[in-house]
């Protein structure tokens, strides 16, 4: 059983009304970004191509929740999945400023070649040099297209392994920056290195463990799971991934059920973090 959580408030804690889903509060929304978030200034064709693909990936998501329901991942579904997360990222604020330091680093060069790598070499040569072109603070919505699709081909490259946790009895929260990326430092030639751990709460019922099974250190107990398994939570689980959320949340927090401050809720090492 949870232990309780008494109190609530230096941060801003949501879930007290109706609890967050996908039709409701819907993690399509939850993002919060540096504010800088537009593609005005980014050429008409990468425009029409993200638009093109946000809009179609966000409409997909339900299907992806029910297809989960049924402890089935398509290739479609998994590839869905993959695209939706880099969209998700590209617009965090957290992973933002990450890219905003990237492109002011004099190995920028070397840096976007690996946001090219899944490129052909004419189109990752072009990218590259009108990237250059601009100033260092004026450069991360033009290279907004390269970076997501780095993160889209990366995540779906075969090397991440899902593991998908399902949670009916408490549900998993959730934040306004919600794809929790650990250990990401660049190895081995990609932005996700091969130590790469994410989590994500996909809906209020499941969240993904995504690890890259290349990795010689396989510390975590998640990592024994195979490619595209189903397990329940357990009470370490919801410890591991409330605290990660917390951690990972810029302002808010989407809780999967309305808050009851006098019953069993929140792990005690989250409602540390929040009392």
């Amino acid at each position: 059983m949870l232990p309780t959580m008494e109190k609530a408030t230096s941060m801003s804690l949501h879930g007290i009304g109706k609890p967050w889903s996908v039709e409701d509060q819907d993690i399509r929304k939850l993002t919060i970004t540096d504010g800088e978030f537009n593609l005005i200034d980014v050429a008409q064709e990468d425009q029409d191509a993200l638009e093109n693909f946000f809009g179609k990936l966000e409409n997909q998501y339900p299907s992806v929740i029910r297809t989960l329901g049924q402890k089935q991942l398509h290739d479609t579904t998994r590839d869905n999945l993959a695209g939706f997360m880099a969209t998700l990222l590209i617009r965090s604020a957290q992973f933002r400023h990450r890219m905003r330091f990237e492109l002011e680093q004099p190995s920028l060069p070397a840096f976007l070649r690996t946001m090219t790598m899944y490129m052909d070499t004419k189109e990752a040569k072009a990218r590259i040099t009108n990237i250059l072109e601009f100033a260092p603070t004026a450069r991360l919505n033009h290279a907004c297209y390269a970076i997501w699709h780095h993160l889209y081909y990366r995540l779906g490259d075969g090397s991440f392994k899902m593991v998908f946790m399902q949670d009916k009895e408490y549900g998993w929260p959730t934040c306004d920056d919600p794809v929790v990326i650990r250990n990401f430092a660049a190895r081995g030639g990609s932005l996700l290195g091969r130590a790469t751990e994410i989590y994500f709460p996909i809906s209020r019922e499941w969240c993904v463990f995504m690890y890259d099974s290349h990795c010689r250190y396989q510390l975590n107990p998640l990592r024994k799971h195979d490619d595209r398994s189903f397990i329940a939570s357990t009470e370490w689980l919801r410890h591991v991934i409330w605290e990660e959320v917390l951690q990972n949340a810029a302002r808010n927090i989407f809780f999967s059920h309305p808050l009851q401050y006098a019953g069993h809720v929140i792990p005690s090492n989250v409602a540390r973090r929040v009392s």
